[in-house]
């Protein structure tokens, strides 16, 4: 169950950042909620990543760990640099669906 709460909440933090986007009723109420939910699966990635310590999933989730840092840190720098660091955000989240991507192929294939 651990395992699954990661994605739970980076999912709904994509979907607390688009859905109002899309509806154009987007403020910072909605932008504060995607940031809690995206910490959120920032620390139970690392919870996760923590109880795999000693198998051969621990490399995986420790991967899945620094994207979703990565995306967490652009996140944070975005006010502080502005618009420049949102195309890093972007490919931090894209390079967590490439891992994610890249991780069922491997799974598939061995």
């Amino acid at each position: 169950m651990i395992t699954r709460l990661p994605s739970l909440f980076f999912m709904l933090s994509l979907a607390f950042y688009y859905v109002p986007k899309l509806c154009k009723k987007q403020n910072k109420g909605w932008i504060k909620i995607h940031i809690s939910t995206g910490l959120l699966a920032f620390v139970t990635m690392v919870t996760a990543m923590l109880t795999k310590v000693g198998t051969a999933d621990l490399l995986k989730y420790g991967i899945f760990s620094l994207s979703i840092f990565l995306i967490c840190y652009t996140g944070y720098r975005i006010p502080r640099q502005g618009k420049g660091m949102r195309k890093y955000h972007a490919l931090a989240t894209i390079g967590f669906f490439v891992c994610l991507f890249g991780s069922i192929i491997i799974k598939r294939l061995c």
